[in-house]
């Protein structure tokens, strides 16, 4: 139990010493490419931060400890949306709903919720496998790939909007010459000393990263798996609670972190691209399981499923409402942290 905990909080500590590092290269990526933070923060910081996550719950699935691998996918989404409620009420000039692009925010939320109820169809139907594989596997993928796809096409400064749009200048960070001024705040002087970076030690440093996080990843399944077998836990507890909360600490940290500096589409893009990235990690999990992970993943499993559409439901609800002119959302970030709590203590109960 020792060596576990050690292991535990040591690789815990990596992936939060990491994730910073990883925000201001992925953060100067980003000015550099002039593709905008949220695509930058969803695609390539959110793929990236979720690498423990994913070397966890494959590695899980290959050893055939389903319910540890699904628990820690879907874990992953609901305590990342509980970190992004966290980013909101630690952001210093206002709630984090005003000023991030709501259109294209609120589109990514919508595509999670989606693929999170094709991943709860999946719980619920018969263990029907074609060739190892269940058929809501590739109809996962699909609906990520065509999710991201149409993501691009949103445009943040269509007046058709769900709510208002802050300027692109100060959300895109770079498209009108402003690159680094979001929300009227300047880039910190990490990122811009990492901009002036060569490009080929940008990638080196981004590409480093990634590695030790992945790493991270698998002394996490080891400790996950120990944990399972020494305790009265059960694996969906363990993945839920401890694994999916330890992989995801880049999330907050980085969210956070961006969130304060004012990088408010950055932290956004990061949290739900992450999330929409973590539904992918059941697809993976039952590519690799000897068996359907869908027929093995458990009833902890189907909760937190249920609970991760839930918290989604209330985040995409503040998103909606900042629209109506509300100067507060900090109701719906409160709402997460306080359904989530009760979730994990039920399930722990």
């Amino acid at each position: 139990m020792t060596l576990l905990i050690v292991v535990l909080v040591g690789a815990t500590a990596v992936v939060a010493t990491v994730g910073p590092r990883l925000a201001r290269v992925a953060e100067a990526i980003s000015n550099r490419l002039d593709l905008g933070q949220v695509l930058v923060g969803a695609v390539l910081l959110g793929v990236v931060t979720s690498l423990p996550g994913l070397v966890l719950t494959v590695t899980a699935a290959s050893r055939g400890e389903t319910e540890l691998a699904v628990s820690n996918a879907i874990g992953g989404v609901a305590a990342q949306t509980l970190f992004l409620a966290i980013a909101d009420i630690a952001f210093r000039s206002g709630t984090l709903s005003s000023f991030v692009p709501t259109r294209q925010v609120a589109y990514q939320a919508a595509v999670l919720m989606i693929l999170l109820s094709i991943v709860s169809i999946g719980l619920a139907s018969p263990d029907v496998v074609v060739g190892r594989i269940h058929p809501l596997t590739p109809a996962i993928v699909g609906a990520y790939v065509v999710g991201l796809l149409l993501s691009r096409r949103i445009d943040i400064s269509a007046s058709a909007a769900i709510g208002p749009e802050p300027d692109a200048s100060d959300v895109e960070g770079g498209r009108s010459g402003q690159r680094g001024k979001l929300g009227g705040l300047e880039d910190s002087p990490e990122v811009e000393e990492e901009e002036q970076r060569p490009w080929s030690q940008l990638w080196s440093r981004f590409a480093t990263f990634a590695v030790v996080l992945g790493l991270a990843g698998f002394a996490l399944a080891w400790a996950g798996s120990e944990l399972t077998a020494t305790t009265s836990l059960s694996a969906g507890a363990v993945g839920v609670v401890f694994t999916s909360v330890a992989t995801s600490t880049p999330e907050l940290v980085t969210a956070v972190a961006a969130a304060r500096r004012g990088a408010i589409g950055l932290a956004a893009g990061d949290i739900i691209g992450g999330n929409t990235f973590d539904t992918l990690f059941v697809a993976a999990a039952d590519l690799v399981s000897a068996d359907s992970v869908f027929g093995g993943a458990g009833v902890d499993a189907a909760g937190v499923t249920g609970l991760a559409v839930l918290l989604n439901g209330v985040l995409l609800a503040g998103l909606v409402r900042q629209g109506t002119g509300a100067r507060n959302t900090d109701t719906e970030s409160w709402s997460i942290i306080t359904i989530w709590v009760v979730a994990v203590v039920v399930i722990l109960v």
